[in-house]
């Protein structure tokens, strides 16, 4: 019997059933299939394994979840000319095959936005020829995303397209003990432009429930992606996430993965700069409080030469919450001319949370710039007291300090007004 209670729900047998009741074609079938038996035959990353030492799967022994609304049939989409609420259009997935998405009459005719699962059976060419960037035997989750996934978006931008509003996802989860694999694939065509706001919530989860996601971004020459990844799950969820963006020449990443929900979250976010010219901003902000365990793991992969990766994490913690941030910046042989910096910054609000933070560089060019640096301290105790003495609430206060200590990077990733209610959220969450 398998340590893993979970496991007994994911079978054979069940991966046919899911195939067979959402009518899938026979060759995402047999990538099912090849990534199950992938995901069988690898071990469950272990504490001997240095990027894995600090995740504690033992959490995840007495899960009980499986794919019960996962089995009721094929994804419908319905598509409507309704309000988005200020996107360009707003895709909406939740427990039920039902899948809502709201288009302005502005939307190019040509854009592909939609669920994974439509675009499978829609669209199988382009949906066949880019979804290899993060392999099955890679890993355990990312063979287990691979073989289960039953949630995730679709984005197709064609060359030449650039789309001046956003485009909102909504995966919104209720119900108890879920297991959901989103599977997201996005690609840009060359000379295109798009901000992507990606959100997950389930703001009343209380019971034990699991988070695989999964995302493939390709960009093409000269094109400008802005994705957000908003993570607010309810406070029994454990969460692993995996971002992997492939740059090509030219083209430009800006990235933001926003930490605020969960009870453990393992993210692991990494960009291939594969052209040369290619750049990428990785952002990222979290909240932590009472027991919330947030482990980040960052990547910065150079392949060509003159490219540019600019890397700020930030971290706010109150109670007994603990962080850890640990970076790589790999640059290869042939990618001279490089530049590479990464930042993490911690700010802590309590005595007893705790963070960990670990750089690390692996240079195999002579000709780059490499910068790499991290604090970890507690508020400014100027700042605290100009604030309280001028009648403003203790809470209120930190507040207002947490807010500037994040702004840095929502300036620098959008001045649209859609990052203010990204804002908002991380506000909520600092009131808590």
């Amino acid at each position: 019997m398998s340590q893993y209670k979970f496991l007994e729900n994911f079978s054979k047998d069940k991966l046919h059933k899911l195939s067979q009741v959402r009518l899938e074609p026979a060759w995402l079938s047999q990538r099912r299939l090849e990534a199950f038996e992938r995901f069988q035959s690898l071990n469950w990353p272990a504490k001997t394994e240095e990027e894995w030492r600090r995740t504690d799967l033992n959490r995840l022994q007495n899960l009980d979840f499986g794919l019960e609304w996962s089995l009721g049939g094929q994804s419908h989409l319905v598509t409507n000319g309704g309000k988005s609420n200020g996107y360009l259009a707003k895709l909406e997935q939740a427990e039920t095959e039902k899948v809502k998405l709201s288009l302005s009459p502005e939307v190019p005719q040509n854009l592909v936005f939609t669920d994974l699962e439509s675009a499978a059976r829609n669209y199988p060419d382009l949906v066949q020829q880019y979804q290899n960037l993060v392999r099955p035997e890679e890993g355990k989750l990312a063979a287990f995303n691979k073989a289960f996934w039953n949630k995730g978006i679709f984005l197709y931008v064609p060359q030449n397209m650039e789309l001046a509003i956003p485009l909102y996802s909504h995966l919104h989860l209720e119900g108890e003990r879920w297991g959901v694999f989103p599977y997201s694939l996005m690609v840009l065509g060359e000379n295109s432009r798009v901000v992507l706001v990606d959100d997950y919530s389930s703001p009343n989860q209380k019971q034990d429930s699991f988070s695989n996601a999964l995302t493939e971004i390709y960009l093409k020459p000269n094109s400008h992606l802005t994705y957000v990844n908003l993570q607010r799950w309810g406070e029994g969820v454990h969460h692993f996430y995996h971002q992997r963006v492939r740059l090509e020449a030219n083209s430009h990443l800006t990235t933001l993965t926003v930490n605020l929900g969960s009870s453990v979250t393992r993210s692991d976010i990494e960009t291939l700069l594969a052209g040369p010219g290619a750049f990428s901003y990785m952002f990222g902000l979290s909240v932590c409080n009472q027991n919330q365990y947030f482990e980040q793991h960052t990547k910065q992969t150079h392949l060509a030469p003159q490219t540019t990766s600019d890397l700020l994490f930030k971290s706010a913690l109150f109670d007994q919450s603990r962080t850890v941030f640990s970076g790589i910046i790999q640059i290869a042989k042939q990618a001279q001319r490089s530049d590479a910096y990464q930042a993490n910054r911690n700010l802590l609000l309590s005595d007893q949370a705790k963070v960990d933070t670990l750089p690390k560089l692996e240079i195999l060019a002579n000709d780059v710039r490499c910068t790499h640096g991290a604090t970890v301290g507690p508020i400014d105790k100027e700042q605290y007291f100009y604030l309280t003495s001028r009648g403003i609430p203790e809470r209120e206060a930190k507040t207002l300090i947490v807010e500037g200590f994040f702004e840095e990077v929502l300036g620098k990733v959008s001045k649209r007004e859609f990052m203010e209610g990204i804002r908002q959220h991380l506000i909520q969450k600092i009131l808590h």
